[in-house]
């Protein structure tokens, strides 16, 4: 299940909660912290009844994204 977590982090967030209620029902307590600049976008799902941290990363989603691989 928390292989999904890493899909949110291309989520262009209008779906974000929805997939997220859908995804993890049962996450009482837990924290989402999202962090975006120009060049990554991550997300960071702390579940504290389990001491529990996971980190989804954005990796290539744009083109210039494409183009900053290959420099």
């Amino acid at each position: 299940d928390y292989g999904f977590f890493s899909t949110l982090a291309y989520n262009d967030g209008s779906y974000f909660q929805r997939d997220f209620d859908n995804w993890f029902p049962n996450c009482t307590g837990c924290e989402v912290v999202h962090r975006e600049n120009t060049t990554v976008s991550f997300y960071d799902l702390y579940m504290p009844e389990r001491n529990l941290s996971i980190i989804g990363v954005r990796g290539t989603h744009l083109l210039v994204d494409w183009i900053q691989d290959i420099d």
